[in-house]
Protein backbone atom coordinates (compact mmCIF):
# COMPACT_ATOMS: atom_id res chain seq x y z
CA UNK A 1 0.00 0.00 0.00
CA UNK A 2 2.89 2.11 0.55
CA UNK A 3 4.36 2.18 -2.41
CA UNK A 4 1.23 2.76 -4.19
CA UNK A 5 1.00 5.89 -2.56
CA UNK A 6 4.36 6.48 -3.70
CA UNK A 7 3.70 6.10 -6.83
CA UNK A 8 0.94 8.38 -6.78
CA UNK A 9 3.46 11.48 -5.25
CA UNK A 10 1.27 10.64 -1.81
CA UNK A 11 4.18 10.44 0.37
CA UNK A 12 2.36 11.41 3.39
CA UNK A 13 -0.08 8.80 3.06
CA UNK A 14 2.44 6.43 2.48
CA UNK A 15 3.70 6.90 5.67
CA UNK A 16 0.21 5.77 7.71
CA UNK A 17 0.19 1.91 6.54
CA UNK A 18 3.88 1.57 7.78
CA UNK A 19 2.97 3.02 11.07
CA UNK A 20 -0.10 0.88 11.63
CA UNK A 21 2.26 -2.02 10.60
CA UNK A 22 5.18 -0.92 12.92
CA UNK A 23 2.22 -0.47 15.84
CA UNK A 24 0.63 -3.81 15.42
CA UNK A 25 4.34 -5.13 17.25
CA UNK A 26 6.34 -2.24 17.55
CA UNK A 27 9.01 -4.87 19.45
CA UNK A 28 9.58 -6.52 16.18
CA UNK A 29 8.60 -4.14 13.60
CA UNK A 30 10.12 -0.85 14.82
CA UNK A 31 13.24 -0.87 13.36
CA UNK A 32 16.13 1.28 11.88
CA UNK A 33 14.93 0.33 8.55
CA UNK A 34 11.27 0.90 8.86
CA UNK A 35 12.36 4.49 10.89
CA UNK A 36 14.53 5.11 7.58
CA UNK A 37 11.59 4.91 4.96
CA UNK A 38 9.01 6.95 7.01
CA UNK A 39 11.57 9.06 7.56
CA UNK A 40 12.16 9.57 3.52
CA UNK A 41 8.65 9.74 2.85
CA UNK A 42 8.48 12.54 5.54
CA UNK A 43 11.19 14.19 3.84
CA UNK A 44 10.08 13.35 0.29
CA UNK A 45 5.90 14.56 1.01
CA UNK A 46 7.00 17.89 4.00
CA UNK A 47 4.83 16.03 6.21
CA UNK A 48 3.97 17.26 9.46
CA UNK A 49 2.00 14.34 10.79
CA UNK A 50 1.95 13.92 14.92
CA UNK A 51 3.00 16.28 17.08
CA UNK A 52 1.91 16.63 20.65
CA UNK A 53 3.35 15.83 24.14
CA UNK A 54 2.49 12.51 26.46
CA UNK A 55 -1.31 12.08 27.74
CA UNK A 56 -2.81 9.40 30.20
CA UNK A 57 -6.48 8.74 30.39
CA UNK A 58 -7.58 6.80 33.24
CA UNK A 59 -9.15 2.89 31.64
CA UNK A 60 -12.83 2.90 33.77
CA UNK A 61 -14.30 0.47 35.60
CA UNK A 62 -16.60 -2.15 34.93
CA UNK A 63 -15.78 -2.88 31.11
CA UNK A 64 -16.60 0.87 29.80
CA UNK A 65 -14.95 2.11 26.93
CA UNK A 66 -12.24 4.33 27.21
CA UNK A 67 -13.62 7.93 25.72
CA UNK A 68 -11.61 10.37 24.92
CA UNK A 69 -12.16 14.38 24.25
CA UNK A 70 -10.95 14.96 20.30
CA UNK A 71 -11.13 17.77 18.23
CA UNK A 72 -11.31 17.70 14.39
CA UNK A 73 -11.18 20.48 12.31
CA UNK A 74 -11.10 22.21 15.58
CA UNK A 75 -14.68 20.87 16.45
CA UNK A 76 -15.08 19.25 20.06
CA UNK A 77 -16.26 15.54 20.34
CA UNK A 78 -16.13 12.90 22.63
CA UNK A 79 -14.89 9.25 21.14
CA UNK A 80 -14.14 5.97 22.03
CA UNK A 81 -10.29 4.90 22.01
CA UNK A 82 -11.04 1.86 19.12
CA UNK A 83 -7.53 -0.17 18.66
CA UNK A 84 -9.97 -2.20 16.77
CA UNK A 85 -11.04 0.33 14.07
CA UNK A 86 -8.82 0.94 11.46
CA UNK A 87 -10.07 4.32 10.80
CA UNK A 88 -11.35 7.02 12.42
CA UNK A 89 -14.73 6.67 12.04
CA UNK A 90 -17.48 9.87 12.60
CA UNK A 91 -21.14 10.20 12.76
CA UNK A 92 -22.64 12.05 9.79
CA UNK A 93 -23.64 15.20 11.69
CA UNK A 94 -20.77 15.65 13.45
CA UNK A 95 -18.12 15.61 10.18
CA UNK A 96 -20.71 17.96 8.89
CA UNK A 97 -20.17 19.94 11.99
CA UNK A 98 -16.26 19.51 11.31
CA UNK A 99 -16.31 20.09 7.49
CA UNK A 100 -14.38 16.95 7.04
CA UNK A 101 -13.71 16.39 2.96
CA UNK A 102 -15.86 13.30 2.47
CA UNK A 103 -15.73 11.87 -0.82
CA UNK A 104 -19.00 11.01 -1.89
CA UNK A 105 -18.64 8.84 -4.89
CA UNK A 106 -16.79 6.51 -2.00
CA UNK A 107 -18.52 3.55 -0.70
CA UNK A 108 -16.71 1.63 1.94
CA UNK A 109 -18.21 -1.64 3.64
CA UNK A 110 -17.17 -1.69 7.60
CA UNK A 111 -16.93 -4.97 9.56
CA UNK A 112 -17.66 -3.19 12.91
CA UNK A 113 -18.33 -4.83 16.60
CA UNK A 114 -21.95 -4.43 15.88
CA UNK A 115 -22.29 -5.78 12.32
CA UNK A 116 -21.26 -4.88 8.94
CA UNK A 117 -22.70 -1.10 7.38
CA UNK A 118 -21.28 0.98 5.05
CA UNK A 119 -19.79 4.05 5.16
CA UNK A 120 -17.82 7.06 2.91
CA UNK A 121 -14.10 7.60 3.33
CA UNK A 122 -13.02 11.40 3.69
CA UNK A 123 -10.29 13.04 5.16
CA UNK A 124 -9.92 15.56 8.48
CA UNK A 125 -7.49 18.76 8.02
CA UNK A 126 -6.62 17.89 11.61
CA UNK A 127 -7.58 15.63 14.69
CA UNK A 128 -6.29 16.41 18.64
CA UNK A 129 -6.44 14.70 21.33
CA UNK A 130 -5.46 17.52 24.27
CA UNK A 131 -1.38 18.42 23.02
CA UNK A 132 -1.07 15.48 20.36
CA UNK A 133 -2.44 16.47 16.76
CA UNK A 134 -2.04 15.02 13.73
CA UNK A 135 -2.70 16.46 10.43
CA UNK A 136 -4.26 15.10 7.17
CA UNK A 137 -5.70 11.91 8.87
CA UNK A 138 -8.18 9.82 6.46
CA UNK A 139 -11.49 9.04 8.00
CA UNK A 140 -14.77 7.25 7.69
CA UNK A 141 -18.21 8.56 8.00
CA UNK A 142 -21.11 6.95 9.06
CA UNK A 143 -25.45 7.51 9.28
CA UNK A 144 -26.10 8.87 12.55
CA UNK A 145 -28.44 6.04 12.22
CA UNK A 146 -25.88 2.87 11.84
CA UNK A 147 -23.48 4.58 13.87
CA UNK A 148 -24.28 2.88 17.16
CA UNK A 149 -21.55 4.19 18.95
CA UNK A 150 -23.43 4.96 21.84
CA UNK A 151 -25.16 8.03 23.47
CA UNK A 152 -22.85 10.99 23.59
CA UNK A 153 -20.29 9.72 21.16
CA UNK A 154 -19.44 11.37 18.06
CA UNK A 155 -17.27 8.72 16.60
CA UNK A 156 -14.02 6.31 17.16
CA UNK A 157 -10.78 6.98 17.15
CA UNK A 158 -8.95 4.22 15.41
CA UNK A 159 -5.87 3.53 14.29
CA UNK A 160 -5.78 5.85 11.26
CA UNK A 161 -4.58 8.04 14.04
CA UNK A 162 -3.03 6.12 16.84
CA UNK A 163 -0.74 4.66 14.16
CA UNK A 164 1.15 7.99 14.32
CA UNK A 165 2.04 7.49 18.13
CA UNK A 166 3.21 5.78 20.54
CA UNK A 167 0.41 3.62 22.33
CA UNK A 168 0.59 2.09 25.67
CA UNK A 169 -2.45 -0.02 27.58
CA UNK A 170 -2.61 -1.33 30.83
CA UNK A 171 -5.40 -2.00 33.31
CA UNK A 172 -5.01 1.41 34.91
CA UNK A 173 -4.18 3.72 31.66
CA UNK A 174 -4.10 4.45 27.93
CA UNK A 175 -0.83 6.79 26.97
CA UNK A 176 -0.57 7.98 24.37
CA UNK A 177 2.94 10.18 23.01
CA UNK A 178 4.75 11.06 20.28
CA UNK A 179 6.78 8.62 17.97
CA UNK A 180 10.87 9.31 18.79
CA UNK A 181 12.81 8.66 15.67
CA UNK A 182 15.70 6.11 16.40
Amino acid sequence: MAHSYERLSRFCDAVLPIETWVSLNPGRNDTTQTQAIIADYMKKGNCALATGSDETFPVPRQHRPVTMPVAVNGTRGVFIFDTGASLVALKKTFAQKAAVQIDQDSSVRLHTANGITDGKMGRAATISVRSLQAKEVPIVVEDDVKATFGEGIDGLLGMSFLSRFKVTVDAQAVRISSRRTK
